[in-house]
């Protein structure tokens, strides 16, 4: 293609891209492009009090569709359970949700932002912006792309022959993480989800959650890594999103290192501007404790959601008071086991269907649930194939990735990951082949 007419090229193909999924949903997402490009003109453009007003303008014309078609129906159904007067008794709307709004509403509010604060100039190339916003890699399930990141890259992209070899090993890996162990574990972890409570016993509980937690990162991670390979193709260098999380050492830790691009948007658009850790304890907390609601309510409109959330926000509190009374900080092995676990118990609100389901799952996973009568022991779901994705999710997890080493063993080893990337491609297209079609989890995201 020549190069003026590249980005409008790949822009249609990304248009198109969600078109097919979406239908006549993307009449929002292209709402959301032109309104995010105008108004944020205006924004650079205006001073004082006008500039305030069109960034509250923007925010809230970027927030109403997500508003709409994400938490209506779960805001009816919570007046009509609490009998909130007015609100009760209303039909709860059963609208579609758009694919990856959630996403490309806080790209849309933080570019804004950033714009009110004079840290990026507005994009004064409408195919480029809308490049920036709709392109189809990081579309519907992130990384969530700041203009920042790719302001340089976006109006001249590079191709190289490097790049693409780079990007498709990338995507190679993504892909094998997407079906071959998100996707087997996750069945194991889905069968165990759907028993009675007296078909559930402790040790089936723990390899429920286990699966589920390997099941969401590598599903996740995954998609990720499949992302940033094919933003190396086209010459964008995409955010990474995922660092070892479960190797982190304390919940702080983790949040650093699980869903990159969403923890830091929460940090830089909501925790520092509420205050951050400035303002006293109380106020500290309070301001972890509205992040993790709203964080918890983003991923789904849902009380296990919800519940989520707040339980992570919690544990950063317990971390943080520990550290700042007693000096005390996990660390070490102990703080990632200790760590580990309490995201599993975290990851049973996040995959039942409701709170008083994961409040049964725990009971039964610490063995507060009474005898049970398992139709299959826990041995039933440790089949062969079964243990050895779960022997190769725990070491993808746990084992810390090598670092940067020189010599003709590094770069023999490194000569070698191609050839490892069209393996693993391989394999995963044969896996996926007599499948049915099995989306990305954050799709419903």
């Amino acid at each position: 293609m020549p190069r003026r007419a590249k980005n409008s090229f790949l822009l249609a193909a990304s248009l198109l891209f969600y078109l097919v999924g979406a239908g006549p949903y993307i009449l929002i997402l292209l709402g959301s492009i032109a309104w995010n490009y105008w108004a944020t003109l205006r924004i650079e453009g205006a001073e004082g009090a006008s500039r305030k007003l069109w960034l509250a303008l923007s925010v809230a014309v970027n927030l109403a569709p997500l508003l709409v078609y994400k938490y209506a129906g779960f805001a009816v159904s919570t007046a009509d359970t609490l009998g909130w007067a007015g609100i009760a008794g209303l039909p709860r709307p059963n609208l579609f949700l758009p694919a990856g709004i959630s996403f490309f509403t806080f790209q849309g509010i933080a570019y804004a932002i950033d714009i009110y604060r004079r840290e990026i100039p507005a994009c004064r190339s409408l195919p480029d912006y809308a490049l920036f916003k709709a392109f189809f890699p990081q579309l519907i399930a992130g990384p969530i792309v700041r203009y920042h990141y790719v302001a340089r890259e976006l109006p001249g992209r590079a191709h190289s022959l490097a790049g693409v070899e780079s990007g498709l090993v990338r995507f190679g890996f993504g892909l094998g993480k997407k079906i071959l162990l998100a996707d087997n574990l996750g069945r194991v972890s889905d069968s165990i989800f759907r028993l009675d409570r007296v078909d559930l016993t402790p040790s089936s509980a723990w390899l429920g959650v286990l699966c589920y937690a390997f099941q969401i990162f590598f599903d996740f991670s995954g998609y990720s890594d499949m992302a940033i390979g094919l933003g190396q193709v086209f010459g964008l260098t995409l955010p990474e999103n995922f660092r070892q999380p479960y190797r982190a050492a304390s919940i702080t830790e983790f949040w650093r290192r699980w869903h990159i691009t969403l923890s830091t948007w929460f940090r830089d658009y909501l925790y520092i501007p509420l205050g951050g850790n400035r303002r006293g304890a109380f106020r500290t907390g309070l301001n972890l404790v509205v992040v993790f609601f709203l964080c918890g309510l983003w991923h789904g409109a849902a009380w296990t959601f919800v519940v989520w959330g707040l339980y992570h926000g919690a544990l950063l509190l317990v971390e943080r008071s520990l550290k700042i009374r007693w000096g005390v900080a996990p660390a070490g092995m102990p703080g990632r086991v200790l760590t580990f676990l309490f995201v599993l118990v975290g990851w049973v609100f996040f995959r039942s269907q409701s709170v008083p389901q994961a409040l049964a799952f725990l009971r039964t996973m610490f063995g507060f649930s009474g005898p049970a009568a398992p139709l299959f022991s826990t041995a039933h779901y440790l089949t062969n194939n079964n243990i050895c994705y779960l022997v190769l999710a725990a070491a993808c997890a746990f084992w810390p990735e090598p670092r940067a080493r020189r010599g003709w063993l590094a770069g023999f080893i490194g000569s070698l990951r191609p050839y490892a990337a069209l393996v693993v491609s391989a394999l995963a297209l044969i896996a996926q082949a007599p499948q049915s079609f099995n989306p990305f989890i954050y799709f419903r995201f």
